[in-house]
């Protein structure tokens, strides 16, 4: 028996937002450091959704990335004034929604790799500027968009504001939880 099941357009809205937010709880999981990935998928399949974890004491111990550490391999530490300023400053973005063009706006461009990363260019790999990217996107900072007709990287603003312009979500600082920051340690000066 063949049966075709036809979704009508509200119905294909819904599932077209749950994919798009599992897809970015996904990103949440793997991208950013929220804690033992292990508790938080009990997490996520004991309540359905991804959140903060049930108890952040308790760890795998060594069998994900997070708790071994080699997620900070793949991530690096970035400096938020740096990313601060590449979000002011770019005029690349948006541009079109492919990934060649959105690492292209960083990728051998030594004065982004510095400001961003604090590295020389050659202390960065690729495969680190594609994380940056997966975790910008994870924390909702960069998406995709459409502009006259065509899909763009787009930079993100707030979505419950009433403005006719809301403020860009790196503006708020809540809104980096999960991202390898640079730390900066002040000196005092002690006489």
């Amino acid at each position: 028996m063949n049966i075709d099941y036809v979704l009508n357009k509200a119905q294909k809205d819904n599932l077209r937002t749950r994919q798009k937010q599992d897809l970015l709880d996904e990103l949440d999981l793997y991208c950013l450091d929220k804690g033992c990935v292990h508790i938080l998928t009990y997490s996520y399949i004991t309540y359905g959704k991804l959140g903060e974890p049930i108890d952040t004491d308790v760890t795998c111990g060594t069998a994900c990335p997070i708790c071994n550490g080699e997620w900070k391999k793949s991530f690096l530490p970035i400096s938020k004034d740096g990313m601060l300023y590449f979000f002011k400053d770019v005029e690349e973005l948006p541009c079109l929604g492919t990934y060649d063009n959105l690492i292209d706006l960083i990728w051998k461009k030594e004065h982004w790799i510095e400001q961003i990363f604090d590295k020389k260019m050659s202390g960065v790999t690729k495969g680190q500027l594609e994380g940056l990217f997966l975790q910008l996107i994870a924390i909702r900072l960069i998406g995709l968009g459409m502009r006259s007709g065509l899909m763009t990287w787009v930079v993100l603003r707030e979505q419950n504001s009433k403005l006719t312009y809301p403020p860009h979500r790196y503006a708020d600082d809540n809104n980096w939880a999960g991202i390898h920051l640079i730390t900066t340690c002040l000196k005092a000066n002690i006489e």
